[in-house]
């Protein structure tokens, strides 16, 4: 079992995890905070042995100090900054606000990115098996903005070839079968039987290669509409200028009720009513207002000319603490 969550996880994680887990802001029964900010750092990192053991340990006794001789990876203040820096837990957190937060690079900047950056970064992320490749996608990604896009876009061609769908290995298969089918079947009726299976089998071979090649055209679109134009020398706030995009509606607030009013607002401009029930179930008479650094999520149905539709209106309050900051939009 510690075999296979070594191979799981770098020792740059488990470092930085052990750095976290014996941050003094965790001691004395804080050891559900340390393990959800580990987890967000990747899923499955608290439950390594070596992490398990100084999250223990802080729990038991707040004034025991750790000792970094009992193991052996030691957490520096480096790894503990870069844990807080770590570009997976940071767009994990951007994706729990819809983007709502800025995105800090190692080359110094920050940025809001789109909601659909984040999700294709968390995405690829996700679909590597080996921690060297996620290592190296994430510390390419943690550059810059224009380093992220281009790491996203060089290590999907590199991830086809050692974990995607062999595409070769596909079209190999369809023309033996084609060839088969030529050459050995005649007219009799068991014969026949066994041609359509064969088919059939082509015909899926075939179907599987397409969606493939879709997958792969689609992922290249994504990444190409959101590929800014930015040069070596652009300050940070025309970074995140060209990152945002502006709402058209009143974007804080000194109250929940008139963040969530103003998004009632912007569904009536599309052209759209509340359903009534929806919104008393799950706002009037739903969880209280959120408390300071926290975000509510809504998800209200929407009716047109007194007719449901299918489009619904999200809304995300985020509480700031002198003001409400509302992000919302028609789905």
């Amino acid at each position: 079992m510690t075999e296979e969550l070594n191979e799981k996880f770098s020792p740059k994680q488990i470092k930085q995890a052990i750095g976290i887990a014996s941050d003094k802001r965790y001691a004395g029964g804080n050891m559900t905070g340390a393990t959800k900010t580990i987890e967000k750092l990747a899923r499955g990192l608290s439950d390594h042995p070596q992490v398990r053991a100084v999250l223990k340990r802080q729990n038991e006794d707040v004034n025991e100090k750790f000792d970094p001789a009992d193991f052996d990876l030691v957490a520096t203040d480096k790894d503990k900054a870069g844990a807080k820096m770590n570009i997976i837990m940071q767009l994990r957190k951007a994706s729990d606000v819809k983007g709502n937060m800025p995105i800090q690079f190692a080359d110094g900047k920050k940025a809001k990115l789109p909601p659909k950056v984040i999700e294709l970064a968390l995405k690829k992320f996700a679909s590597f098996r080996k921690p060297d490749a996620k290592e190296k996608l994430q510390t390419a990604m943690g550059k810059s903005y224009k380093d992220m896009v281009h790491a996203l876009k060089t290590m999907r061609e590199e991830v086809e070839l050692d974990e995607g769908v062999d595409k070769a290995k596909i079209q190999k298969q369809i023309d033996q079968a084609e060839k088969y089918l030529k050459t050995f079947f005649g007219n009799t009726s068991s014969v026949k039987m066994k041609k359509v299976a064969i088919q059939r089998k082509i015909d899926k071979l075939k179907k599987q290669l397409n969606e493939a090649e879709e997958r792969s055209l689609l992922l290249q679109k994504q990444l190409h509409l959101f590929e800014p134009e930015i040069n070596d020398e652009a300050v940070n706030e025309e970074v995140q200028q060209d990152l945002q995009e502006a709402p058209n509606y009143k974007l804080y607030h000194n109250t929940f009720s008139g963040a969530v009013q103003e998004a009632i607002a912007v569904a009536k401009k599309k052209g759209f009513d509340i359903n009534e029930d929806d919104w008393h179930d799950k706002v009037a008479t739903g969880p209280r207002k959120p408390s300071k650094d926290k975000t509510n999520s809504y998800s209200i149905k929407l009716m047109k000319n007194g007719k449901p539709v299918r489009q619904m209106l999200q809304i995300q309050v985020y509480n700031m603490g002198a003001k409400y900051e509302l992000n919302t939009y028609v789905q």
